[in-house]
């Protein structure tokens, strides 16, 4: 089985049981760890903090955590797994909000500016939760990993500024997980998912199709934003994700190799959109495993 395969390539020590527990891994905003970075057009935006249990007294790293939901919907702390897999290796998790496309409301401009205006507010806090800035990473799923490959792309190419003053750091890493990357694709190809319609998405989230408004495709469509200072990423995708086409995907990876960026790519067969929902899948168990091989590559 191919699958199996790739969970031993990856030195994937299976648990059968945990593949038995129907659980989905669905969260909400945490209240006892919200706090308020920013306000903008009259919205509030919160990040959830978490904190690891151990006592280590060096300076931790910090992890800027994106959520999904077709840049329409979602929260923050939408999936607790992956908050508590980077909380128990020590991170500090700042789990963010961004703001939200609604009808007549586009956000292509608005989403990655929130981020890094979050990432100014860490980087002002640093000393209060022991971070070394130095060693930020930013990770995110679906829409949540298009801007998490936004922010930490153009940030290192310089065209992505905060709206709040202070210093902007670049991440160290990134971890993408079924990514929507090549937005121009995703329109063309006219994706959908169990209801969902990646063209609709994009409809509200930039307003129109690229030829209507090539700019905003140009800034989001994360390909065009790939240099050879772009950092380390990782990508992982499921070889049958209906909503966000699989050869985008491969031709995300391949300009990456193009352009020398170092760069893991996973892809898990008969998966697809969602694959990790319930955390204890074997996508789920690939995914972490590959995840934890990134991080001790490239972080640690």
């Amino acid at each position: 089985m191919k699958i199996l395969q790739v969970a031993h390539q990856h030195n994937v020590q299976i648990s059968w049981t945990d593949t038995l527990k129907i659980r989905i891994d669905r969260g909400k905003p945490d209240i006892s760890k919200s706090i308020r970075y920013a306000t903008v057009d009259g919205k509030e935006l919160f990040m959830d903090i978490s904190l690891p249990s151990d006592s280590n007294t060096k300076k931790r790293t910090p992890i800027v955590l994106i959520h999904g939901g077709g840049f329409v919907s979602g929260t923050r702390n939408q999936s607790p797994s992956w908050t508590k897999f980077y909380a128990e290796r020590g991170y500090v998790v700042f789990d963010v909000d961004y703001r939200l496309a609604s009808p007549g409301y586009v956000t292509w401009d608005k989403a990655a500016p929130d981020i890094a205006t979050s990432i100014v507010w860490i980087g002002e806090h640093a000393s209060e939760y022991g971070i070394d800035m130095d060693k930020l990473l930013i990770a995110g799923s679906s829409a949540g990993g298009s801007l998490a490959l936004q922010v930490a792309y153009r940030l290192n190419n310089g065209t992505l500024a905060a709206y709040e003053p202070g210093k902007l750091y670049s991440p160290k890493a990134v971890i993408a997980v079924y990514p929507a990357q090549d937005m121009t694709t995703i329109w063309n190809e006219g994706t959908h998912f169990f209801g969902m319609d990646g063209e609709a998405f994009l409809g509200e989230y930039i307003g129109g199709s690229p030829n209507d408004n090539p700019e905003a495709y140009h800034a989001i469509n994360i390909g065009d934003h790939i240099q050879m200072n772009t950092p380390p990423t990782l990508l992982l995708v499921g070889k049958n994700d209906h909503l966000l086409p699989y050869s985008g995907q491969v031709a995300f990876a391949n300009l990456l190799k193009t352009n020398n960026v170092p760069y893991e790519f996973v892809s898990i067969p008969y998966n697809d959109h969602f694959f990790d929902a319930a955390p204890g899948s074997l996508g789920s168990q690939i995914s972490r495993q590959a995840a934890t091989d990134f991080l001790n590559k490239y972080t640690d």
